[in-house]
C-alpha cells in the first residue's frame, strides 16, 4: 500500500501541475493571438502542453481532459488512471470482476481567471468607454 500511495501522490502532484501550468499558458496565448480559442482548440492546446511534461508512463496515463470557458477565464480538469502493483495481491483470489485494487482514478481540477489589470486600470482612470 505504501508504494502504490506514494506513486499516487506523485503522479497527482505532477499532473497538478501541469494542468495548472497548461490553463495559465492557454490563457497567455488566447490574449497574446487577440482571438479566443474555440472549445476543440483549448482542449487540444491543453492536452499537448500537458502532454509535454513528459509524466505518463508504462503504468500512469491521462485519459481525457476538458476544457471549459468561464467568464472570467477557464477551467481545466484531466482524469488520468495508474496501474498498481502491489495492491492487486490482496485480491488474488477474487474473481477479475470484483478486484478493485487494480487501478487508482487520479482526477485534478485547475480554474484559470484572466488578469483583472484592465479592468482595474479602467476603474482608476474613468476610461469605460472601451469595454
Amino acid at each position: 500500500g505504501a508504494v502504490e500511495t506514494t506513486r499516487h501522490n506523485r503522479n497527482e502532484v505532477q499532473l497538478a501541475n501541469a494542468v495548472d501550468a497548461a490553463g495559465l499558458a492557454l490563457v497567455r496565448q488566447e490574449q497574446e493571438q487577440g482571438e479566443p480559442f474555440s472549445d476543440e482548440g483549448a482542449k487540444e492546446f491543453v492536452a499537448n502542453y500537458v502532454n509535454a511534461f513528459g509524466i505518463e508512463d508504462d503504468m500512469f496515463s491521462i485519459d481525457d481532459f476538458a476544457v471549459t470557458r468561464t467568464g472570467t477565464g477557464y477551467t481545466v480538469e484531466a482524469d488520468a488512471s495508474m496501474e498498481n502493483v502491489f495492491l492487486p495481491m490482496l485480491e488474488i483470489w477474487k474473481p477479475e470482476e470484483e478486484k478493485v485494487f487494480d487501478e487508482w482514478a487520479i482526477n485534478t481540477f485547475a480554474e484559470i481567471v484572466r488578469s483583472l489589470e484592465p479592468d482595474i486600470e479602467r476603474e482608476a482612470t474613468g476610461q469605460w468607454d472601451e469595454i
